[in-house]
């Protein structure tokens, strides 16, 4: 089974698939958008098509307390967009993925000024998107141990 994994920010949206039966989960390529219904719907229902995903696992923002945020607030409609994709949407707490992303990308042991020119916007959403898909496949026991 594949099962996508979003990180929904306002220009962008990180993007990670993950294979149940090889258990891999692997990042795409970031998808850039001004207009929802005629730019990232299309983009997301390609790539739902093309590896008959059938769960769509989208990031949630929620402050050190676990309560929604004003991103979380703004999150619902383009939530609510993506299940008119018919695919059943289950939100996941993405509590410092950017941060940890951003820590991933900066272990790459690169001066800081080559690591502001290699590290593209997009590679800290698509990034995130793994570590929400991972933390979503290890919570409901998709994943094994040690994967």
């Amino acid at each position: 089974m594949f099962i996508l994994g979003l990180d929904l920010g306002i220009k962008r949206v990180g993007v990670a698939l993950a294979d149940t039966n090889s258990q891999a989960v692997f990042m795409l390529p970031t998808l850039k958008f001004k207009n929802i219904n005629q730019e990232l719907l299309p983009a997301l229902k390609k790539i739902i098509e093309q590896w008959k995903t059938e769960i769509i696992v989208v990031g949630q923002p929620l402050s050190l307390n676990l309560e929604t945020t004003r991103s979380s607030d703004n999150q619902i409609n383009y939530i609510n967009q993506i299940k008119k994709l018919g695919l059943p949407v289950y939100l996941e707490n993405e509590m410092l993925t950017s941060k940890e992303a951003e820590h991933i990308l900066n272990t790459q042991d690169l001066p800081l000024a080559s690591y502001k020119k290699s590290v593209q916007a997009g590679d800290i959403d698509k990034v995130s998107a793994y570590l929400i898909l991972e933390s979503y496949l290890k919570k409901n026991d998709y994943l094994k141990p040690n994967s």
